[in-house]
C-alpha cells in the first residue's frame, strides 16, 4: 500500500501522456521526442505502463527521504527486490538522512520530475533512460523558514520484464557522475611562465609597483547561482563538470587571479577564439583533486589560493569543499559555498547540477578550503 502523503504527491506530480509521447516537464528541460520511444507496434499500451512503473519507482525512492516506510520493493521483480530496496535505502541513508541527522534538520517535502529520454520495448523486455530533476525542502527545528534544494538532470537507466501482464523492474541504475582524477578528458598544458613585474628606478632604489586584488565572495556566489543548472558558452563543458564550475565561479564571479607560474598552476586559456575547440586548461582548473591540491599549496602572493580549515563552520561564502566518496585518498568532487544558514554552509555544484544543498554529502572524507580574501599583485 502507498503511504497517503506519497499518493497525494504522486497524483499531483505524475502526469503521463499516452499515445507515442510520455514525459514530465521540468523548468529548463524538454520532453523526450517520439523518435526516442521505440515500442513494439503490436502492443503500444506497454509504453504507458513501462513509464508509469519507472516513474512510481523513482517517486518511492526519493520519498524515502521523508517516509522510511515507503514500499520500494513493489516495483521490482521478486528476484531482485530485496537487493534493490537495500541499495536504495542505504544510499538515501548515507547521503541524505545521516547528514541531516548530524546537522539537526529534517526533510519535509520532495517532488520529482522525470523526463524520459528513451524507452525501448522488445516483447517482454524494456529498457528506459530518464533524466530526473528533484526539488526538496528541509527545515531546522525552531525555524519557520524552509531551505529549497534542487538537483537537476540526474541520469537513470532501468531494465524491466513483463510477468503475468505486469511490468516489473529488474535493474535500476543511477549513473554516478562524480569522476576520479584521470577519468576526465582534459589537457594539462605547461605554464607560459611568470610575467616580469614592472619596476621603476627612483633615487637608485628599485621600487616594485603593484596593487591589492580582492576576492569577491558575493560575486562568486552570484555566478554559481546564475549557472548552477547551465553552462557558460565561454568555457568547455565537461561530462564531469564540478571543478570546472567551481573554477569559473572563482574567476568569473569572484575575480580571482589565475595562477600561471609552475608548479601550482590554475588557469584556462580560451586563446581568443570564438569557439572552445582549441581551448587549453590545467588539471587544477577542471579536476577536483588537482584543484584542491594546487590551490591549498600555492604560496605565491599574486595568485588565487586557499587554506584548509578543520570544520565546515569555518567556511565563508565563496569557499570550496572537496569530497572523497570511497575513502581512497582521491578527491572526487568539488562544490562552492553559496549560503550560510544556522552556521552551516550550503553549496552549489555541477554534475549532477545542484542548487543550495547542505554541504555534507555523505562522503568518507571531506576537505574544506578557505579562499584567500586578498593578495598583493606585482
Amino acid at each position: 500500500m502507498f503511504h497517503p502523503l506519497y499518493l497525494r504527491r504522486l497524483v499531483i506530480s505524475l502526469i503521463v501522456f499516452v499515445g507515442g509521447l510520455a514525459s514530465l516537464f521540468i523548468s529548463g528541460g524538454s520532453s523526450a521526442g517520439a523518435s526516442n520511444l521505440v515500442v513494439n507496434p503490436s502492443n503500444d499500451g506497454d509504453l504507458a505502463a513501462v513509464q508509469q512503473k519507472v516513474a512510481h519507482a523513482l517517486e518511492a525512492r526519493w520519498q524515502l527521504m521523508i517516509d522510511p516506510q515507503v514500499n520500494v520493493k513493489q516495483f521490482y521483480d521478486p528476484s531482485v527486490s530485496e537487493q534493490e530496496e537495500s541499495q536504495e535505502r542505504a544510499y538515501v541513508r548515507r547521503h541524505y538522512l545521516e547528514p541531516a541527522y548530524r546537522a539537526g534538520f529534517r526533510y519535509t517535502n520532495v517532488e520529482i520530475h522525470p523526463v524520459f529520454e528513451s524507452v525501448e520495448i522488445n516483447g517482454k523486455m524494456a529498457k528506459v533512460r530518464a533524466l530526473v530533476s528533484v526539488e526538496y525542502e528541509s527545515v531546522f527545528p525552531g525555524s519557520n523558514e524552509s531551505v529549497i534544494t534542487k538537483e537537476a538532470n540526474i541520469p537513470y537507466s532501468a531494465t524491466l520484464i513483463k510477468r503475468d501482464g505486469d511490468w516489473l523492474i529488474v535493474g535500476m541504475n543511477y549513473q554516478d557522475t562524480y569522476s576520479k582524477r584521470g577519468q576526465e578528458n582534459v589537457r594539462k598544458v605547461g605554464a607560459s611562465g611568470s610575467e616580469t613585474p614592472p619596476i621603476s628606478i627612483a633615487g637608485g632604489d628599485v621600487v616594485i609597483q603593484g596593487f591589492y586584488t580582492y576576492y569577491s565572495r558575493q560575486g562568486a556566489v552570484n555566478y554559481a547561482n546564475r549557472w548552477w543548472n547551465g553552462r557558460n558558452p565561454k568555457y568547455r563543458s565537461f561530462s564531469n563538470d564540478c571543478a570546472n564550475f567551481v573554477s569559473q565561479s572563482f574567476y568569473e564571479g569572484g575575480s580571482a587571479r589565475q595562477a600561471w607560474a609552475e608548479p601550482y598552476v590554475w588557469w584556462y586559456n580560451a586563446k581568443g577564439t570564438s569557439g572552445t575547440g582549441d581551448d587549453a586548461w590545467t588539471y587544477s582548473w577542471s579536476v577536483a583533486h588537482d584543484q584542491a591540491y594546487h590551490l591549498s599549496r600555492n604560496n605565491e602572493t599574486d595568485e588565487h589560493r586557499g587554506t584548509y580549515v578543520s570544520r565546515a563552520t569555518d567556511l565563508q561564502l565563496g569557499d570550496s569543499i572537496y569530497y572523497d566518496f570511497d575513502g581512497d585518498g582521491i578527491l572526487d568532487h568539488s562544490a562552492i559555498v553559496v549560503e550560510i544558514r544556522n552556521g552551516q554552509p550550503y553549496v552549489n555544484y555541477h554534475t549532477n547540477d545542484t542548487y543550495h544543498r547542505y554541504w555534507d554529502l555523505g562522503a568518507k572524507t571531506t576537505r574544506f578550503l578557505h579562499v584567500t580574501d586578498y593578495y598583493w599583485v606585482n
